[in-house]
């Protein structure tokens, strides 16, 4: 466990919950299977998460939503996950040829 840090941990984890979309419980889960984050604690044992974590988490669980795995991209580093999901919405969206103004017409008048 990392120690508490002032300057970096500050958020406990309703608030990182709210922030990434990602619900306590699976946070919790994410970080005891799979060491996704790796929170600091309080000297009172209360979990502390960085900005870079809150990030982390809103990748992470975008790309589940996606269909990834979280067993298979726990690791990835946050520059990895931005690439995989910038890579992923590229190729979702094909470019389409536009419609012309003839086509338009051809449209309205056979289908309208």
């Amino acid at each position: 466990m990392a120690n508490l840090n002032a300057d970096s941990a500050r958020y406990l984890i309703s608030t990182v919950s709210k922030r990434s979309g990602v619900k306590s419980d699976l946070v919790r889960a994410w970080e005891r299977r799979y060491q996704a984050v790796t929170p600091a604690r309080t000297t009172g044992g209360h979990r502390v998460y960085t900005d870079q974590d809150i990030a982390r988490l809103k990748l992470l669980n975008q790309a589940t939503s996606n269909g990834y795995s979280i067993s298979q991209i726990a690791q990835y580093s946050l520059d990895e996950l931005k690439v995989l999901l910038k890579n992923e919405s590229a190729a979702e969206t094909p470019a389409l040829p536009a419609i012309t103004a003839g086509d338009r017409a051809y449209l309205a008048e056979n289908y309208l």
